[in-house]
């Protein structure tokens, strides 16, 4: 979840490494998705707003028609939305060129601090909601780069080593330090197997 969302605020423009991301998250976890990763504490916190609570793993997702048969169960409903992919994840060619572009052309994340973000990062919407007649901030410099990025990344050869698969393997001991006991808890609450998908503290 952390890796997957470090790419997506590079589409944003964001500039550093998954490194300085990672610092930042645990430096600010009260609102970062770092706090949001005690799966436990959000299962606790939601019990107490609602009376029936559904918790699936992520990973259930492979399985398609058994995860969608578990959401019908729950919200009695008979329904198989198509399973179509809408956002493929980005390969790491496309993610170093969108750093290196969007350090020479500064956007989205990587302006300024209090710069006017793009509508694609805070929603368009806020303009008809609020019946808004001034002109939109532009989101061309943004997609301008990703299609850029994405031409450049798609002739440069393929990395031998897999970014993911180093990331996790580089912090494994602190996510193993931060989360092992909110996993084993969820874990004992649930009685799911979360060890079979690689959860820290229930293997």
């Amino acid at each position: 979840m952390v890796f997957s969302n470090y790419i997506q605020i590079v589409k944003f423009g964001y500039t550093r490494s998954i490194d300085t991301y990672l610092k930042e998250l645990r430096w600010d976890a009260q609102q970062s998705i770092w706090g949001k990763l005690c799966f436990d504490k959000i299962f606790q916190i939601t019990k107490n707003v609602f009376d029936d609570v559904l918790i699936l793993p992520y990973e259930y997702l492979f399985e398609y028609e058994g995860f969608i048969q578990q959401l019908n169960i729950f919200f009695e409903r008979k329904y198989l939305p198509p399973n179509k992919i809408v956002n493929v994840t980005s390969d790491q060619n496309f993610v170093a060129v969108m750093r290196i572009l969007s350090m020479l052309i500064r956007h989205g994340y990587g302006k300024p601090d209090k710069s006017i973000l793009p509508p694609n990062m805070v929603g368009g919407g806020r303009f008809e909601v609020n019946s808004l007649q001034w002109e939109r901030p532009s989101t061309n410099v943004t997609r301008n780069i990703r299609r850029w990025s994405s031409r450049i990344g798609k002739r440069l050869p393929t990395p031998k080593n897999n970014a993911r698969k180093q990331f996790q393997e580089r912090y494994r001991s602190l996510f193993e330090e931060h989360f092992s006991d909110s996993n084993y808890m969820l874990n004992e609450i649930l009685q799911f197997d979360l060890g079979k998908f690689g959860y820290v503290g229930t293997d």
